[in-house]
């Protein structure tokens, strides 16, 4: 079965699409969500988990090193967008599938546990 080169590179692109998205709204938690999190937790005086200190590290090193990030998301969407497109344009363009919703699977796995690490505590505080 022959697909056709835009088809490949239409479901590629959406397919890409739909990780810089993800991408984005971990992008706008850290920079957007985390500093109102943790302004309650400052006012709180609440000592945090381990977990949540480390997940809010990370978020603050990301916030304050954006920059760097940057080279490493365009390259991560650019090999995403290879592995796609060489599976997509294979024999058996059904991995093509599997690879995205498996990468969209793990992104959204990680924003929610970032999310449920710096939001956990807050349970404690309204408590």
């Amino acid at each position: 079965m022959e697909t056709s080169r835009s088809s490949v590179f239409g479901g590629t692109a959406l397919a890409v699409s739909v990780h810089a998205a993800m991408l984005i709204l971990a992008a706008a938690f850290v920079m957007f969500g985390l500093p109102k999190v943790m302004r309650v937790y400052e006012s709180a005086e609440v000592a945090l988990p381990a977990a949540t200190m480390l997940a809010v590290n990370i978020m603050q090193s990301v916030q304050h090193y954006w920059w760097l990030m940057m080279p490493l998301v365009v390259l991560f969407l650019a090999l995403d967008g290879v592995i796609h497109f060489s599976l997509r344009k294979s024999a058996r363009p059904g991995f093509a599938a599997t690879w995205s919703l498996l990468v969209t699977a793990v992104q959204g796995a990680v924003i929610a546990l970032l999310v449920a690490l710096t939001c956990m505590p807050l349970r404690g505080i309204a408590g």
